[in-house]
């Protein structure tokens, strides 16, 4: 999500309640493969679904009875458990630590229980009417609708394994692979981010269908009356509405040329390729693997052409440790900052200098609104939802971490870390750790500063220039 159009965004972030549980949550199932079936009613609002989830139980004891999480306004009409019918309960109830978050609590009992190391198939069905989640987070304008529908991870379309609370929804990853059909009526195309099969009719009705390319975090569907826009290679391909095939064309070399110079920096993924769906403005850009939803703002002002560049960055970014995940610095800090080097790349250093003193002079905004955040050190962003200053303070950081070590340290850096977090994900410690390997240097101060303590909000709000604050450090 582009930094300059985060104003909403940022509002709404900032209203969410300090609390972000880091206590132990539960120890609960995960799922390994989701298979979801999707006819959509656009004309009233509702779709109907079936779910079915693989369950693998990780811990140490049997696992009796699994929470799942819905659309609040979603209502499940019958459950099985291993193709047998399941006893279950659900309720509309209030997140625990955000009580303008309201789901609908599915709990399933599992008979027998799942063991230490199995696994099961849970299967829902269930229906209802989409209408988002604004009154929560403002981007969440998720709907089905005739002219654009939009089922995200954010709406709990799908069922998420977890209890109403942040401990629990913010639990460590563990990725998933998926099978998605979703049934529209005429005129309409299903856009998703796996891989397409061929489209099949059932009754009036078309059915799109799609595989993850591999494992992954989560579920995006879209439907609308979508073009396809493909670039040359095949690699690259864009779903787009009406009136913007010209900026598809423009988006699409885009991501490729930002594919390459990212490759090229920091390691060309494993999968190559990206699927690019487009979102009404304001709903809420963001990044998946392989795939993204862009705002139509990139596909109707060349000068927006730099947000794409974000959400690829996304790809080549660090995972975090499920007790720093909300604190979002390695996903969109990292994403923010490579977005620069990337402008800095394909439009000079001035621009590149333009995007750094924007989020130096975004982060003197929220710093002047509220004390809080120049108080406010940026390992404990997490601890206080504080998450969307990443974007600013968080990129910035990066920016005299880079200008400290050097380009081949940094590129080196990067890719240490991005090798490393896949093994299990990175907390501030850990990225301390890393960044004095590679330097061959001690960065304590530098880290005290920026990550541990608000000196750096000092530096930010003052008049030092970048190249004195840098010095600092040497």
């Amino acid at each position: 999500m582009r930094r300059s159009s985060l104003a909403i965004v940022l509002l709404v972030l900032a209203l969410v309640p300090a609390v972000l549980a880091q206590a132990k949550a539960p120890d609960l199932p995960y799922v390994t493969h989701y298979r979801i079936e999707a006819d959509l009613d656009t004309k009233n609002h509702a779709g109907e679904f079936v779910a079915e989830l693989r369950l693998q139980n990780f811990g140490s004891a049997p696992v009796e009875e699994v929470p799942l999480l819905l659309y609040r306004l979603f209502v499940v009409d019958k459950v099985e458990y291993q193709g047998r019918l399941a006893a279950f309960h659900q309720a509309v109830v209030a997140d625990q630590d955000d009580k303008t978050l309201q789901v609908n609590l599915v709990r399933v009992t599992l008979s027998p229980a799942l063991p230490p190391g199995g696994s099961g198939v849970v299967r829902l069905k269930y229906q209802g009417e989409l209408h988002g989640y604004t009154e929560v987070w403002a981007y969440v304008h998720d709907t089905i609708a005739p002219d654009y529908s939009l089922l995200r991870l954010d709406t709990f379309f799908y069922p998420v394994v977890s209890l109403p609370s942040a401990a629990s929804r913010y639990r460590e990853k563990r990725d998933f692979t998926y099978e998605v059909s979703a049934c529209v009526p005429p005129g309409l195309t299903v856009a998703a981010g796996g891989r397409p099969g061929e489209p099949r009719s059932k009754g009036k009705n078309t059915c799109f269908s799609f595989v993850s390319l591999g494992p992954t975090w989560r579920i995006d569907v879209a439907a609308a009356k979508f073009s396809v826009k493909s670039d040359p290679s095949g690699q690259f391909r864009a779903y787009v509405l009406p009136g913007h095939e010209a900026g598809a064309e423009r988006v699409l070399e885009a991501v490729q040329r930002s594919t390459d110079y990212y490759s090229e920096l920091f390691g060309r993924p494993e999968e190559v390729g990206y699927t690019v769906i487009e979102i009404p403005n304001g709903w809420g850009s963001q990044a998946s693997d392989y795939y993204f939803l862009q705002s139509a703002a990139a596909f109707e002002d060349p000068k927006r052409i730099s947000e794409v560049y974000h959400e690829i960055g996304h790809g080549f970014g660090v995972e975090p440790a499920a007790s720093v995940q909300r604190a979002r610095f390695f996903d969109e800090a990292f994403a923010s900052y490579f977005e620069s080097l990337a402008v800095r790349h394909f439009d000079g250093e001035p621009a590149f200098q333009e995007d750094m003193d924007r989020s130096r002079g975004l982060f003197r905004q929220w710093a002047e609104s509220d004390k809080k955040y120049a108080a406010t050190p940026i390992a404990e962003y997490g601890l206080h939802e504080m998450g969307n200053l990443s974007y600013s303070k968080g990129a910035y950081a990066l920016f005299v971490l880079h200008q400290l070590i050097g380009d081949d340290k940094f590129r080196e850096l990067v890719r240490a870390l991005r090798q490393q977090s896949r093994a299990g994900g990175l907390d501030f410690r850990s990225f301390q750790q890393t960044a004095e390997r590679v330097a061959h240097r001690p960065l304590d101060r530098y880290f005290q500063e920026w990550f541990f303590g608000n000196a750096s909000s000092e530096l930010l709000l003052g008049k030092q220039s970048a190249e004195e604050i840098v010095a600092r450090y040497r």
